[in-house]
């Protein structure tokens, strides 16, 4: 019993890779980097067996050639509601961009201010660090 189950693994016959047309795996990619279709959907729907074949063929015929970023990848898969949150956070990640430079601007100025100030018109502004710290005396009231 045990030979006639190893005769028929081995005989077993496995099933060629399937070949398909450029314009199958144009197709495919297009409709996974709109969104329509996930890598792995695409696959099962279209019945393509190999587990990283639809995001080999992404690499090979997406537009710039290059491998699509995995922010452009998951971008397809989100839902209406999580594209709309992503797009409020980019706007919000440059608005605070926008401040941050601002600030820095604002920061050297305030720097080229204290250095006139202490440079031409000879008033101390800056903390002097190692100097003894002021100490009132007995005769000194205190609140």
């Amino acid at each position: 019993m045990d030979v006639e189950k190893s005769t028929k693994i081995r005989t077993m016959k496995r099933s060629k890779p399937r070949k398909f047309s450029e314009s199958f795996k144009r197709k495919v990619v297009s409709e996974v980097i709109e969104g329509k279709l996930s890598k792995e959907s695409a696959r099962r729907i279209y019945g393509i067996r190999a587990k990283s074949g639809v995001l080999n063929w992404i690499r090979k015929y997406s537009d710039s050639g290059y491998a699509i970023s995995q922010i452009e990848l998951t971008l397809g898969a989100m839902t209406p509601k999580e594209r709309e949150e992503f797009e409020m956070l980019k706007r919000k990640i440059a608005l605070l961009e926008d401040r941050l430079e601002n600030e820095t601007h604002r920061s050297g100025l305030y720097k080229t201010m204290i250095e006139i100030a202490e440079t031409q018109l000879n008033i101390p502004i800056r903390k002097k660090y190692g100097a003894k710290q002021y100490k009132p005396t007995k005769s000194t009231p205190t609140k």
